[in-house]
């Protein structure tokens, strides 16, 4: 099933497509990214085109 994901590192997950709702994270306001896992891990989520990485890096204020 379809879900989505923030990868700027707060781990929202919503079963509609919108923006982080997590004003401490980095990705605040941001779109979050489709995900079809069933385990959990978000792999494709981390793994879509959109995720840079520097998320794990970096956090801007």
């Amino acid at each position: 099933m379809a879900h989505y994901v923030c990868t700027g590192g707060c781990n929202s997950v919503s079963d509609q497509p919108g923006t982080c709702p997590t004003q401490e994270c980095m990705k605040y306001h941001l779109p979050l990214t489709i995900c079809h896992c069933y385990d959990s891990s978000h792999r494709e989520a981390y793994e879509h085109p959109n995720y840079t990485g520097a998320e794990e890096l970096t956090h801007a204020e």
